[in-house]
């Protein structure tokens, strides 16, 4: 599921740097660029008693610039907040193909918040998502 969401991600926001799972240099990158979005699997809940698939992920922004790192964590809330019927695309990874998702709900776990700075002084912000999807 994190792949499919990030794909989705990468087309709705085409100008950002995007990272899945960890910020690690990209092919032909001499560093990490200082702005840029970390999608990560994040832990939840076990419930047992519902009866479909629910996937958590954590998003942190980052830019040196305070206000820019914000708009890009609220412009992300907006855009996939209470999201129906959405579908996320097919990616493939290493060799493999991970398929359509089609997803039930997108709900915030909450708002976007500063983490304050991190070692090199750029701004973080950070925002938990549920993801309810069916598998085809």
């Amino acid at each position: 599921m994190i792949y499919q969401f990030v794909q989705y991600l990468k087309t709705e926001f085409p100008t950002e740097v995007i990272y899945t799972n960890g910020r690690i240099k990209l092919a032909g990158q001499q560093e990490i660029p200082d702005r840029n979005v970390l999608v990560m699997e994040s832990g939840g809940v076990e419930q047992a008693w519902i009866q479909r698939d629910i996937g958590t992920v954590q998003i942190i922004t980052r830019d040196f610039d305070v206000t820019k790192s914000r708009k890009l964590a609220h412009d992300i809330f907006k855009k996939i907040t209470s999201r129906f019927g959405l579908e996320l695309p097919t990616v493939t990874v290493d060799g493999t193909i991970f398929p359509v998702l089609k997803v039930s709900q997108i709900s915030a776990i909450q708002l976007p918040f500063c983490l304050g700075a991190d070692e090199s002084g750029r701004i973080e912000y950070t925002t938990n998502y549920q993801i309810y999807f069916t598998r085809t």
